[in-house]
């Protein structure tokens, strides 16, 4: 009964850390939150990278401005 019993054991054990190794490693279950979280977190970027863009387009347009202005007032 002693060799069935440590044997018992030592399958428990073995099953124990193979769930766990399982476990540690697999990948997190998809909900329907973390999709919404996702989707909202791709828009505020989206977002954030429109303003850049129009803040882009308003400094390259201030500095055809003053190259203009410079350019003009060099003439006169």
């Amino acid at each position: 009964m002693g060799k069935h019993f440590i044997s018992l054991l030592k399958l428990i054990g073995l099953s124990i850390l193979f769930s766990f190794s399982l476990s540690s490693f697999a990948e997190p279950e998809v909900t329907v939150k973390s999709l919404i979280d996702k989707e909202s977190k791709e828009q505020e970027q989206h977002a954030a990278a429109q303003e850049k863009g129009a803040e882009l387009k308003q400094a390259v347009k201030a500095t055809a401005i003053t190259a203009a202005v410079k350019e003009q007032g060099g003439r006169a």
